[in-house]
Order: structure tokens, then C-alpha cells, then sequence
């Protein structure tokens, strides 16, 4: 009852009732005693007079109705919504201020189950009459046993708010309502919220009733308000048990739709476009809709069946039949040489010959062949009619002029193959010559199939090819240089057995690397004389052949009259060794080479540098005073480059 209604009633009782000091707040609720009888006209002896659970004096400052036990009329007492009195809406508590909390359209006592309201009631003091909750506003729950939460808009997560779900707002799920507590209450792996979203009954699993719930194809990328979602006659589920697409009415491209190979006359679901699918007129033959080759013929189904009917029409050839006019030659390969695959007796005169497809340099070789490819002629397969029986490989004439013919005038007879229904040929077959660095020789063949009649063959055209060595030659095995006046250079013949030229080259240094500008001789002998260097040259040899492929260098395996001259880093000791204090380092190196001359301990730190400078190119030697160090043993190194020598030397005292 609303507090306005007991107004009268309460000014009544507190004329009957002994006038206690206005100025005390005899029940300790905050608000004094005249203030609650003129005021508020609450009870001046019950702290809560509505026994809602909060006292009058917080209702007061709360803005909530201390003669009132459900403000809002929600149906839930104000001290059960503010449970800790605060006056503020704290996590777990709903709002006594509105009927609603979380604003889903339904009431929040509705939303807890709750039946019937708060009735009216006296106070404890001096038995006010106090309001409960209004019965027109409160909205009852017709089922008390499924609730939702009055603090989330959306309880079940769906993506819709509670109010959506219970759309009659009575706490009963009704049989055209989805259920606030469960977020895919049609179990088709889709929530309610979303549904509406893809135009998809909330209600029902499979709203295009293609056995594929609703969910999944959404997930999928299917249509779940189309059960046809390409058209092709086949229902999105069956697609998936075919393994074809069901977002592509021809999963193969070959031009014939799914349905159609499969031998459909009709769409199975009238979602389908019938401006897209396309019947099967002859359901008796079917092909792969997986296959855009049925056969295997080289032609797709779809060309097969060229006016894509699915009946093999007098015109067209068997998408089923690799070979549909029985001629031994598959459908595609006719139609690929001019045949037609549909007579038996049609085959071009110029397909029955081989085709040469290539010659090529055989790699890794001293040269002299080449190897020619050849596809077969149409008649090397079982069965055909004439059947031939091998191939002659010819060779031209040292470039006569002469073509294949009769008598084969100008060309040598190089092999012959029995024909064993290869799809491809091969034959190394020697050439007239072998290309150089001064140009390509060029030899020419062409390939004949034979037949058991020796008058009935078949000659291709002829074609051309060279070879070339590109195997390098081996280098000499033995170097002998005599240093003199002049150096006198010998070496022994390489083992290659097409040695053009030997070319000597003359560097600084003994690890040279040979160079065109540090060409010093080219010679066939195997000696030469060189009358331009000296003392301190260097020298390299390789062998080149008539192809111009040439060898690795070598350098010399032996050098005599230059016992003075050193050609190399050397490190001859140090002397003597054991020592105290005193010893030599003696080494050489080239002359004009850069050595440093180092003495380290056994943790390959330096100790002392005793010589950084040019080499003479005879034997030099370096003092090493050692007083001012401690006995033991030592590296010493000589370095010039990249060259290392290492010694150990042992100071005793």
C-alpha cells in the first residue's frame, strides 16, 4: 500500500498514543522522534518500520521508502536488494530504486523466482500499517524453478537479453521462446542471439532442412536458410559425404555440375536456382564430379559432353570411354593430332611417323654423342593396325645435302631399336665431330619406324645437334723447374688423350693464382725455356684440349739450381735449444715477403716481437735475448700472410 494511503491513519494512531519527546530518536534509527511522526510518519519505537531490513533512517538518506518494503515493486524486499545497507548497488546486489537492474525487460523478483510480492504489514512499535509490493506493477514468475540473473541483461551469453528469450516477460519458457539459461537452445551449434543474424530459426537445428544444423554451416561457409547453397542439385549435407564443394556447383571445373555427373533429372530441394542447375537428360551414364578427366583420356568431361546434357549424343565423344571409336587411340591424343576420335579410319599420315623432340649435349663426357629423344609413332601401341616393329637412327654424310629417301643417299645407318610401346625414346648416338671454343660442329639425324613390310616406314623430319668434350683435361703429372739462365721448364705429357696446348704461366709468388694476363707460354712440347725470368719466379702448368677445356694448375713438384733462393716460408729452428739466456731464430721466405717473427707463451699470448719487416729471400736470423724471463718452455712463431710456422724452445736457467 502505497504510504500516502496511510497517512490519515497514522496521524490517528499518534494522537491516541502518548507524545514522547520530539526530540529523541527513541528506536536509535537515525531519525528523531517528531521527524518520524510528522516527517516521515514511520514508527518512532520500530527502527524498521516496513521490515524490509533497512532502517528508516538509511532509507531516508537512500532515497528508498522507509514505509515501504519493495520500492520498486519488483517484488524483492528493499533490504534483500540493498543487502548491505549502503545505499549504493554493490556486485551481487540489484537496485531497490528500479525494478530492473540490468535493464532486460524483466523485473528482477521475476527474475529470482519470485511468485507472489510483499503483503502489507504493521510496524512493531505502534503498529503502522506500511506498504508492500504493488501487485499492479509487480510482474509474478509462472515458474519458480528456472531463473535467470537479474544482474546480467543476457544470463546465458547468447548474444540475446533475457527479456528477448522470455518474450511474454512471465518467467515460463514457452513453446515459440528460446530459453535465457541456454545459449543454443536448439542444439545446432549456433547461439540464439546469432541466429537472427543469418535469417536462422533460433528453434529450430536445421532451418533449410538439409540435415546439416545450422551451426556447422555457418561455420562452413554454407547457406543455412538455402539446403542448395550452389545450386547444383545436391543438398549441402550430401556434398559432404561426396567430398565435392558444396559453396561451387562444379567442383572439378570441367563444365558439367555436380548434380548433373551424379545423374540428377531434378533439383532434390526446391531452394535450388533453377536458373543454374542443369538436369542430367540420360541418368543411365554418370561421371566423377571429383574427376574433371572421367576417362582419362586428356579430355574433360565437359568436352566430352559438349552440350553439357549429360548424354553421349551422336556428335560427341564417351566421357566414360577413353576410346570411343575402338581405333586403339584415346579420345584426347586424336584430337591432339588432327584425328577424329569418333572413325576409326581417320588418323593424319603425318602422325604415323616419329617425332624427334630433341638432341642434347651429353653432359659429362669427352664429347663425340648426343642423345636424341624421340616420341613414337602412333602404331607402336598392341593392337594396332600395322603395328611397326623398331626405329633406324640415321646419321648425314659429312654435311652432304642428301634427305631421307628410298635409297638413303648420304646418310649412315647409326642404330636400330625394336619397338616396345614406349611412351618415349632415347639413343646416344655418335656424331661427325665435336664443337670447340673456335665454334659449333653441327650433325644431323632423323629417326624411321619400321614395320614388318620393309616398304611400309614412317621417316620424321630430320634435325641437327653438336656434342662437345666437357670433361677437362688432367694436368701433367710431374713439374720439373731448373732455375739457370735461362729457368729451363720440363714436365711430363698429361694422360688426356685429346691434348691441344700446354700453357705456362710466371707469377711472383709461390701461391698464384693463373690469369690470362700472367700467361707466359703456350706450347704442345713438354718443355720450354724461359728466358725472361729469374731467380724469383714463379710458375704453374695446365693442360688445355682441342675442346678449349683446361686443366687445374699444378705447381712444381721439383726445383733445382736456386738452393739460394727460398720459394717458400720456412721456419729452419732455433739454435741453440735448451738456451740461457741467449739463442737464434733462423728462418726464410720469399723475398720482399712481409714476416713477423714472434716469441708466445703456452697460452698463445705474446711475450715479446722480435722481428717485423721484408724477408731477404735467403736465410736470415733474429737474436732472442731471454734474461728477463722466467724458465720454461715457449712457442715461437713465424708468420708471413697467411703462412705459419711454429717451434718450441726451451729457456733454462
Amino acid at each position: 500500500m502505497p504510504i500516502t494511503k496511510c497517512l490519515t491513519l497514522a496521524a490517528i494512531l499518534l494522537l491516541l498514543c502518548p507524545v514522547a519527546a520530539l526530540a529523541d530518536d527513541d528506536d536509535g534509527d537515525g531519525l528523531s522522534n517528531g521527524d518520524e511522526q510528522t516527517i516521515y510518519f514511520t514508527d518512532y519505537l520500530d527502527e524498521d518500520t516496513d521490515d524490509d531490513g533497512i532502517w528508516d533512517g538509511d532509507e531516508v538518506s537512500h532515497g528508498t521508502d522507509p514505509v515501504d518494503a519493495d520500492t520498486d515493486d519488483d517484488g524483492l524486499a528493499d533490504g534483500l536488494e540493498d543487502a548491505d545497507a549502503d545505499g549504493t548497488v554493490d556486485a551481487g546486489e540489484t537496485n531497490p530504486l528500479d525494478p530492473d537492474t540490468d535493464d532486460d525487460l524483466l523485473q528482477d523478483g521475476l527474475e529470482l523466482g519470485v511468485a507472489t510480492g510483499i503483503p502489507t504489514g504493521f510496524s512493531d512499535g505502534v503498529g503502522l500499517l506500511y506498504a508492500g509490493t504493488d501487485l499492479g506493477v509487480f510482474t509474478p514468475d509462472y515458474d519458480p524453478s528456472s531463473t535467470t540473473d537479474p544482474r546480467l541483461r543476457d544470463t546465458d551469453g547468447d548474444e540475446a537479453d533475457d527479456g528477448e528469450e522470455d518474450a511474454d516477460r512471465d518467467g515460463l519458457r514457452d513453446p515459440y521462446e528460446t530459453d535465457p539459461n541456454d545459449p543454443d537452445t536448439d542444439d545446432d551449434n549456433l547461439p540464439d542471439g546469432i541466429e537472427p543474424l543469418y535469417v536462422c530459426d533460433p528453434l529450430d537445428p536445421d532451418t533449410d532442412d538439409d540435415n546439416w544444423p545450422d551451426g556447422d554451416e555457418v561455420n562452413a561457409g554454407s547457406d543455412p536458410t538455402d539446403a542448395d547453397t550452389d545450386d547444383d542439385g545436391l543438398p549441402d549435407w550430401s556434398e559432404l559425404s561426396y567430398a565435392t564443394d558444396f559453396l561451387d556447383p562444379d567442383s572439378d571445373d570441367d563444365l558439367l555440375l555436380d548434380g548433373q555427373e551424379l545423374g540428377l533429372t531434378e533439383p532434390l530441394y526446391a531452394d535450388t536456382d533453377p536458373a543454374v542447375f542443369a538436369p542430367d537428360t540420360d541418368p543411365s551414364t554418370t561421371t566423377l564430379p571429383l574427376e574433371p578427366d572421367t576417362d582419362d583420356d586428356g579430355l574433360d568431361d565437359g568436352a566430352e559432353d559438349a552440350d553439357l546434357d549429360g548424354a553421349v549424343d551422336e556428335d560427341e565423344t564417351d566421357p566414360n570411354d577413353p576410346d570411343t571409336d575402338g581405333d586403339t587411340y584415346e579420345d584426347g591424343y586424336e584430337v591432339e593430332i588432327g584425328s577424329d576420335p569418333l572413325d576409326p579410319d581417320n588418323t593424319p599420315l603425318h602422325f604415323l611417323a616419329p617425332n624427334l623432340t630433341d638432341l642434347a649435349d651429353v653432359p659429362g663426357d669427352q664429347g663425340g654423342a648426343l642423345r636424341l629423344t624421340w616420341l613414337p609413332t602412333i602404331r607402336d601401341v598392341p593392337g594396332s593396325e600395322e603395328p611397326v616393329t623398331g626405329y633406324g637412327v640415321y646419321r648425314r654424310i659429312d654435311q652432304a645435302a642428301g634427305k631421307p629417301g628410298d635409297k638413303l643417299e648420304g646418310w649412315d645407318s647409326v642404330a636400330w631399336l625394336t619397338a616396345h610401346g614406349e611412351s618415349v625414346y632415347n639413343y646416344v648416338a655418335p656424331t661427325t665431330c665435336d664443337s670447340t671454343d673456335a665454334g659449333a660442329c653441327w650433325s644431323v639425324y632423323f629417326v624411321r619406324a619400321t614395320t614388318a613390310d620393309p616398304f611400309v616406314y614412317y621417316d620424321c623430319a630430320p634435325d641437327s645437334g653438336y656434342s662437345v668434350d666437357n670433361l677437362a683435361p688432367g694436368a701433367p703429372p710431374e713439374f720439373l723447374v731448373a732455375y739457370g739462365d735461362p729457368n729451363a721448364l720440363s714436365w711430363t705429357a698429361s694422360d688426356a688423350p685429346d691434348v691441344r696446348t700446354y700453357r705456362i704461366y710466371r707469377g711472383t709468388t709461390a701461391d698464384f693464382e693463373p690469369e690470362p694476363g700472367l700467361l707466359a707460354a703456350a706450347t704442345h712440347l713438354t718443355a720450354w725455356a724461359d728466358s725472361e725470368g729469374d731467380l724469383h719466379s714463379h710458375y704453374k702448368v695446365t693442360t688445355v684440349d682441342h675442346a678449349g677445356n683446361e686443366s687445374a694448375p699444378v705447381a712444381p713438384t721439383e726445383m733445382t739450381g736456386a738452393d739460394d733462393v727460398t720459394r717458400a716460408l720456412v721456419l729452419h729452428g732455433v739454435h741453440p735449444n735448451p738456451f740461457n739466456p741467449r739463442t737464434e731464430v733462423v728462418f726464410a721466405a720469399p723475398r720482399g715477403d712481409r714476416v713477423e717473427v714472434s716469441v708466445l707463451n703456452l697460452r698463445g699470448q705474446q711475450v715479446v716481437r722480435l722481428f717485423d719487416g721484408e724477408a731477404t729471400g735467403a736465410r736470415q736470423s733474429v737474436t732472442w735475448e731471454a734474461g728477463d724471463l722466467a724458465s720454461g718452455l715457449y712457442m715461437v712463431q713465424v708468420r708471413s700472410g697467411d703462412r705459419v710456422e711454429i717451434t718450441k724452445a726451451a729457456l733454462l736457467k
